[in-house]
């Protein structure tokens, strides 16, 4: 995935859609407060080629979570919010 992502370039989509997508359609309605659809082996591997050296990108990584969470009302897990958990992660 990582190769693929370098492949296609300014083809891509923003971060901030790529991941908004990626937690919409992979997580739906059951987030991970501890981001596991970003561990190396998974997708974390292409992600962090994308945003590497790159504030901006790695901003927009944070507002895809925000969009996402939002997009569930905030939830809480265990008395804290998820969208906390996931920025911690």
């Amino acid at each position: 995935l990582k190769q693929w992502c370098a492949d296609q370039g300014e083809l891509l989509p923003s971060v901030e859609k790529l991941i908004l997508h990626l937690l919409t359609e992979k997580e739906q309605k059951n987030p991970d407060p501890g981001c596991g659809w970003a561990e190396p082996e998974k997708y974390g591997s292409a992600l962090l080629s994308l945003v590497e050296d790159n504030a901006y990108a790695q901003m927009q990584v944070l507002w895809a979570i925000q969009k996402y969470c939002d997009t569930l009302g905030f939830p809480k897990l265990n008395d804290e919010y998820v969208v906390q958990s996931m920025f911690r992660a």
